[in-house]
């Protein structure tokens, strides 16, 4: 049996200019950092001559064409499969909607399970373009690409979003000063449930649909993607609060996108977190419901979880997490 995990990522700034919609005409991009919650894919050669496939529903087939999950029949097809398999995946977060990346994590476990299953091994670059192929092509979800590369990357990342490539700009800094910083941002980080049911791929489909150049979608697209270049100078000078600020500025910038900027809970919790004291925060994904990230004080926090009441608090840490591929024999 192989098992892989792979990350769930929070995205600092930048989400929406990673869209093909947005970047084959202006230069996106994204800064991630990885956390401590994992997708597992497990895959195992069947027994019979069937696939059986188990998420949130079981599946067992007798052709890979008979599969209903996109994301599995086309990770079969594209790596060219031909055994029958057993599938298993587990999360340590619920997928619908999290904001976290979870679908590309799912799909960037299966594959790098299936890969070491055929023997086979990709590097995180090659692991992102197949995920992007699979996700964005095969299965036609109108999503960016921003997910699969932070996931596959693992860490901390800048990612910049060209007409024809992904490239990943470096930060210079030594393995104990990421680890510093990762440390600091944990040290002021709270993490919050908004448990609220969405479909993010019809909000990124309306949004995709804004984004015409010139246009005020496309500009609004333009001022987050410069926020995430700021908010990299933020970090590399470890001014944690000019990088709570520059979070919260770009939820304000997304929620004119998407339509939250009329929701009066969404304009409660900004409001609330901006008048806190707090250095910031934001809502991760597409938006309406997710996982809330801010950053503030310790002594803030009593504060802040009257503020994002009654949401859950949840015990995410940033981290240096990436992809892990084992065989249990």
């Amino acid at each position: 049996m192989i098992v892989s995990s792979a990350p769930l990522r929070v995205s600092f700034n930048g989400g929406g200019s990673d869209l093909p919609a947005y970047f084959e005409h202006q230069v996106g991009n994204c800064l991630t950092l990885t956390i401590n919650k994992n997708v597992y894919v497990a895959v195992n050669k069947s027994f019979g001559e069937h696939y059986r496939v188990a998420y949130s529903q079981i599946e067992v087939v007798k052709s890979i064409e008979e599969i209903r999950h996109p994301i599995i029949r086309n990770s079969l097809k594209i790596l060219g499969v031909k055994d029958f398999l057993e599938i298993l995946s587990i999360a340590d977060v619920p997928s619908n909607g999290s904001g976290l990346g979870s679908s590309s994590a799912f799909t960037i476990a299966l594959l790098s399970s299936l890969s070491r299953y055929l023997g086979e091994h990709y590097s995180g670059n090659d692991l992102a373009e197949m995920a992007c192929e699979v996700e964005l092509k095969m299965c036609d979800e109108p999503i960016g690409k921003q997910d699969q590369y932070a996931i596959a990357h693992g860490g901390l990342n800048h990612f910049i979003f060209d007409s024809d490539k992904v490239s990943k700009l470096e930060f210079g800094l030594q393995s104990n000063e990421i680890k510093e910083i990762i440390k600091s941002l944990n040290e002021l980080a709270h993490f919050y449930q908004i448990d609220r049911p969405r479909d993010a791929s019809s909000i990124l489909r309306v949004q995709k649909e804004k984004l015409i150049p010139s246009s005020e979608a496309f500009q609004t697209t333009t001022k987050i993607s410069e926020l995430s270049v700021k908010t990299r100078t933020h970090l590399l000078n470890r001014n944690y609060e000019a990088v709570g600020s520059a979070m919260s500025e770009g939820w304000l910038l997304k929620s004119q996108l998407n339509g939250d900027i009329d929701d009066p809970e969404i304009r409660r919790l900004q409001s609330g977190i901006k008048l806190s004291g707090a250095y910031g925060g934001k809502l991760l994904g597409a938006g309406q419901g997710g996982f809330v990230v801010v950053l503030a004080p310790k002594h803030l926090t009593q504060t802040i979880n009257d503020i994002m009441s009654p949401y859950k608090r949840v015990d995410f840490e940033f981290s240096e997490n990436e992809v892990r591929t084992w065989e249990l024999k």
